[in-house]
């Protein structure tokens, strides 16, 4: 076997060890997490930012016209968007 052939091995072992690890540290922060906000195993979703938990909620749930959002103009500016940009689907927004 050539050289260049045992380090791509090392590499790939190596690689392979550490997303073990990594694998583990994150589902240990998920157990924890869970266990702090006494949640059920397997349904806490980690996300980027606040921002883009927003957007996963606006644009994952079956909004109807009709259906409504209260919120307040105190809101920041990135998570007002996704829920003015429902209007576009006939949902009511409250903003006092």
């Amino acid at each position: 076997m050539s050289m260049t052939n045992n380090i791509v091995l090392m590499l790939v072992g190596g690689m392979h060890r550490l997303t073990r690890i990594a694998t583990q540290r994150y589902q240990d922060a998920h157990d924890t997490v869970s266990d702090f906000i006494r949640g059920k195993e397997g349904i806490n979703v980690f996300t980027k930012n606040t921002t883009e938990a927003i957007n996963i909620v606006v644009t994952g749930l079956d909004w109807e016209p009709g259906d409504q959002v209260v919120t307040t103009v105190a809101e920041h500016h990135s998570n007002l968007l996704p829920w003015f940009r429902l209007r576009q689907k006939g949902v009511v927004i409250i903003d006092q």
